[in-house]
């Protein structure tokens, strides 16, 4: 850059000092440096460039540099000035603004690549803001916000603030909706209660996470040195953030609503064929591997219930199983049940059970199986079929082991 100075102030002499209308090419490097850099550098620039027009006047004088060339002097000094703060506050903020989306495509990238949102979000709204710590806190729907995602501080995942008992700054900006800035947590003892106060920061802004009208959660920003405020690039980022974060747990909810709907029964709530024939692999490798015992059953109800009937027989058959025993719906009045790590023995006696629970006018038949080593679930399938064949011949209400 003083290079590029040199040169303007030889031109500018060789070509006839003040009539050589070489001394408006100053405004170049000041340009240059206000895209390039810092805005240090562009004062700098601007203090050379005007030093290059005036230094002449005083030690070359008359008559190549007249006293009148002042006037010029003081035209650069306010145009470079001008024009370098304008270009240079422009083109910080093109800056910005990429550095801003590179930020929140990262999150997304991020989400995209399995990471929790929580804890993308978090990372990045701590980078952004320049802060020590961020976390993600979370309704629990017993009137509580419990932490989901934690970066830079002690404070452990799953502790709660009240949304009620608490007039915490998570549980403030949850119930209001509104972002919070406290430039010093430790003036306000109530929220110091909270997670930001756990966390030992001075200054804490907390960002209210929504997906349109639903709050979904707060995200927690927090700088271990007190702030008088965060910047407004910051603030907006971090809402930015907040609204990814938002669309991640959305579609993250949406996935699991839809995994639950398309595993399960939607009358029952037991699992569907689907999901039967996608568990009943799985358990044969766990026996086999862990050398237990694996027995299924499969039902047929007599009687043609009514709706409400059938939710009751399978609420039943439900309560009456053990808690790692699996219930599925085959299709209308046709039902399978897998008892891993239960022998033939053991699961007639599960079945006393369950065959005691039928409302009236109601029989079942079953037909229930125990696996054999190196059996595929096909031919355990095929061997519960013909026991419940047999179960049918045998008359109404009737068990059959093969």
């Amino acid at each position: 850059m003083l290079a590029a100075f040199a040169v303007i102030v030889v031109l500018r002499d060789v070509l006839g000092g003040a009539d050589s209308g070489v001394a408006p090419l100053v405004v170049l490097p000041v340009l240059f440096m206000a895209v390039k850099g810092t805005r240090l550098e562009v004062a700098i620039t601007v203090v050379v460039a005007v030093l290059v027009v005036a230094v002449p006047i005083v030690v070359a004088g008359e008559p190549d540099y007249p006293p009148s060339e002042w006037r010029r002097a003081i035209g650069v000094a306010v145009v470079t000035t001008i024009a370098g703060w304008l270009v240079h506050r422009a083109t910080q903020a093109h800056r910005d603004a990429e550095a801003d989306l590179a930020a929140v495509a990262e999150v997304a990238r991020s989400i995209r690549h399995d990471e929790d949102p929580r804890t993308a979000v978090c990372r990045a709204g701590s980078e952004v803001a320049g802060a020590t710590m961020a976390m993600f806190a979370e309704p629990d729907g017993e009137g509580h916000l419990v932490l989901t995602a934690a970066l830079g501080t002690d404070v452990e995942v799953g502790e709660t603030v009240s949304l009620e008992e608490e007039p915490s700054g998570a549980a403030t900006a949850y119930a209001t909706g509104r972002r919070l800035f406290v430039s010093d947590v430790g003036e306000r003892p109530a929220l110091a209660r909270g997670f930001a106060g756990r966390a030992r920061v001075a200054s804490a802004l907390w960002e209210p996470v929504a997906a349109g009208p639903r709050l979904l959660g707060v995200l927690i920003v927090g700088w271990e040195r007190r702030i008088a405020r965060p910047s407004d690039r910051a603030v907006r980022l971090i809402r930015l953030l907040a609204d990814e974060a938002a669309n991640a747990i959305e579609r993250e909810d949406l996935r699991g609503e839809m995994r639950t709907t398309a595993r399960t029964d939607p009358l029952t709530g037991v699992l569907n064929e689907r999901a039967w024939r996608d568990e009943l692999p799985r358990e044969i490798a766990r026996a086999q591997r862990a050398a237990t015992p694996l027995c299924i059953a499969l039902l047929d109800v007599d009687g043609q219930p009514e709706e409400r009937g059938l939710k009751e027989l399978v609420a039943g058959w439900t309560a009456a199983l053990r808690p790692g025993d699996r219930l599925a719906r085959l299709d209308a009045l046709r039902f399978a049940i897998m008892l891993p790590g239960c022998a033939a023995s053991d699961a007639c006696r599960v079945f006393e059970r369950v065959r005691a629970v039928r409302p009236r006018g109601v029989q079942v038949s079953v037909g229930l199986t125990e696996w054999h080593d190196g059996e595929p679930p096909e031919r355990l399938i095929h061997r519960a079929d013909d026991a419940l064949a047999a179960a049918r011949r045998a008359g109404p209400d009737r068990l059959v082991l093969a």
